[in-house]
This record gives C-alpha cells, sequence and structure tokens, in this order.
C-alpha cells in the first residue's frame, strides 16, 4: 500500500510538499489551522531556478518580470545598475496554483495542531476539537511560528533579529510618472542608514515594497507589533489589523527618510502590514516518523531572499526519497535529512553574516545588497 501523508501546514511550503509527494503515490491530507483561503496582502515571491520544477507542476500563473538591478544612495542618486532578469509571483497567485494543482479536496481548513505522537509504526496529528489523524508520515510545514516545531523542539524558537520589514502593494499607474520610471521593471534596492528598502514588479503592473527598519528597542517592537484590538502580535500585524496611528508614522518616516519617488510608494500603498524579522535553526529536522520542512525548520532573515526556494527543495526532494525507499519511511528520512540540515544551515548563517539585531544595517552591512 502507499503510504498514508499527513502535512501540516497549508501555505507555499506544505501544499508543495504535499502535491510531490501526491506524485510519487502517496495518499496525502494537508490540514491548515485558517478557515478561509489566504488574501492577496501584497507579498511576492522570487522565483530563482530552483523554483523551476514548482513552476512545473502547477502549471502557468502571472510572474512579473525584472531586466535590471538598481543601487539608490539616500538622496536618490542611481550607485549601479546591473543588467539581470528576475521573476517574480504574487504570493497569492502561486498558492491559488498549488492549491488547484494538488486539489482542495486533499485539503482541511480550521485544523490547528495541539500534539503530535508516534511510535515504532506510525505518528499521528492531534488537532483542536480532539480530532486525531495516523499516518505513516507527518510533514510539518507549519511556518516560522511553527507549532509543531515547539512541540518537538521546544529550544528552537524564532530569534528577533533586530529588525522589522514593512511590506505594501502599489499600482504603477498610482504613481507619479517620475517615479514610476524610476522604479517600473526593476529590482531596486534604496540605501539608508540603519535599514534599506526594496521594490520588486508584481504581476499586473503592480509594484512590491519591503522596507526593513532596525528597532532594537523591545518596547517599540512591542508597539509595531500591537494590532488595533491593542493585541500584541507575535510574528506579524495582517493589513487589516494595522492600527491608522501606525501607518501614519511609517508613512510620515519615509517621507522624511526616502527620496521622493521611493517615498511616493511607500505612501500611497493602501493596505501596508509589519512584520518582525526573525532567524529560525533547527539542530534536526527529523523526529521519528515526524519531520519539518521549509520556515519551520529554518527561517532566514533578509536579503537572502531563498526562504520560498529552500521550501520548494524541502518538498520535492522529500518526495523523491520517499518515492525511492516507498513505505519504508525511516530510511526516507535518514536519507533525506543530512543535506537539507546543510542546506538550511548554510542559507541562515550566510544571512546572518550581514550582522546582528541592533545597528545592523549601518555597523556590518555590505553594500549594495544583491538578489
Amino acid at each position: 500500500m502507499p503510504p498514508r501523508v499527513v502535512v501540516i501546514g497549508g501555505s507555499l511550503g506544505g501544499l508543495n510538499a504535499a502535491l510531490h509527494l501526491y506524485r510519487t503515490g502517496a495518499d496525502v491530507e494537508v490540514f491548515e489551522r485558517n478557515g478561509h483561503e489566504p488574501r492577496d496582502d501584497g507579498a511576492g515571491v522570487l522565483l530563482p531556478p530552483s523554483t523551476e520544477r514548482l513552476l512545473a507542476e502547477c502549471g502557468a500563473f502571472p510572474v512579473g518580470v525584472a531586466r535590471t538591478v538598481r543601487h539608490f544612495d539616500a538622496q536618490g542618486g542611481l550607485l549601479r545598475e546591473d543588467p539581470r532578469a528576475h521573476r517574480f509571483a504574487s504570493w497569492a497567485a502561486l498558492h491559488r496554483a498549488l492549491l488547484t494543482a494538488l486539489g482542495r479536496d486533499r485539503v482541511r481548513r480550521n485544523h490547528a495542531v495541539v500534539g503530535l505522537e508516534q511510535d515504532g509504526r506510525s505518528a499521528a496529528a492531534l488537532f483542536r476539537g480532539g480530532r486525531i489523524e495516523r499516518a505513516d508520515l507527518v510533514v510539518c510545514a507549519d511556518g516560522t511560528g511553527s507549532t509543531s516545531r515547539r512541540l518537538l523542539l521546544p529550544r528552537s524558537f524564532p530569534r528577533y533579529a533586530g529588525y522589522v520589514a514593512w511590506r505594501g502593494r502599489v499600482h504603477e499607474s498610482s504613481l507619479p510618472p517620475s517615479a514610476a520610471r524610476a522604479l517600473a521593471g526593476a529590482v531596486s534596492f534604496l540605501r539608508l542608514p540603519d535599514s534599506h528598502v526594496r521594490v520588486s514588479p508584481a504581476p499586473g503592473h503592480l509594484l512590491d515594497f519591503v522596507w526593513y527598519r532596525d528597532l532594537p528597542d523591545g518596547r517599540a517592537l512591542t508597539a509595531t507589533l500591537t494590532d488595533r484590538t491593542g493585541t500584541q502580535r507575535s510574528l506579524t500585524v495582517p493589513a487589516d489589523m494595522v492600527p491608522d496611528a501606525s501607518v501614519r508614522r511609517m508613512r510620515e518616516a519615509a517621507a522624511e527618510m526616502m527620496p521622493p519617488f521611493f517615498a511616493e510608494l511607500v505612501s500611497r500603498a493602501p493596505e501596508p502590514y509589519v512584520e518582525q524579522v526573525v532567524d529560525v535553526t533547527v539542530p534536526r529536522m527529523v523526529v521519528g516518523r515526524i519531520c519539518l520542512i521549509g520556515d519551520a525548520a529554518f527561517t532566514s532573515r533578509p536579503p537572502a531572499t531563498a526562504g520560498a526556494a529552500k521550501a520548494v527543495e524541502d518538498g520535492w526532494s522529500l518526495a523523491a526519497a520517499v518515492g525511492r525507499t516507498g513505505t519504508d519511511v525511516p530510511d526516507a528520512l535518514a536519507e533525506w535529512e543530512p543535506a537539507r540540515l546543510e542546506r538550511g544551515r548554510r542559507l541562515v548563517a550566510g544571512a546572518c553574516a550581514l550582522g546582528r539585531s541592533a545597528g545592523l544595517w549601518e555597523s556590518t552591512a555590505k553594500w549594495p545588497f544583491t538578489v
């Protein structure tokens, strides 16, 4: 009989792993804690060559293309321009493509994992409400704030990197022509003291931005991660929950710190949101018949821009190992884990080499940044 696989987490990493495992013949179900499909919040995903396998599995979906990389100084002067092509997808569009390829009937929503158990023959995921799902393999792809990781490896938790990221999306037509000309069709980096901005194209003549701001003060971080109801979020304040006062302060800071064409972009984003930037590492990715993949195992701070690619690699390489060993899941995991551990460690270490915590960009940043 084909192995039964339970995947915890229905984001990109979980859906990708589920799709590859399903296509090896495994009986796969995905359990996602959220009750609805994610909204398009302006997040973009870099599509490096290692994601070609993912694109082939998903079929066609909209992609934004940048033909050049531009680096600007704080006054808006062009430091350097490199002809280098990059492709970007809307996170939500990529998610929909994966969901369609796998089949929505294989995804169970409103299932938050609360426990993990196993014996020598199988593993089980316990969900809020009492449901228990037993399988030959449990794949934990529940992201940076992974409950699964906390259950398996309680000493491996997200560590604040010392800065936050504001993100948003703007249509080119809503910008002044001069700003659109400066930013459209390119990956643009802006160098600032203690922070930097990256702008990248998205499908449909949209521009995504991410603004990394040094924030070493704990009280300031707490205030930034407090939503409009007064609740402090652990990692991200979603767009519909960011207080108006926080958005106003962010836009005022942009107007003060950035050259006009970058400030215009930030000020015109209709629904910006903010997230804490963290590092996550684990000493192991396999515990018996349970494994961690993607950001649940390793989360790298920017500007590595490789998290999605690593999650894709984790998923298809896991499926390849399971496909080779059939129902011998322990052998498959033993074969799979060493290279993935090494890949995750190198990714996080490389990102951390740019500096840690307070004074990150000012003291140790290597400019200009590359993608």
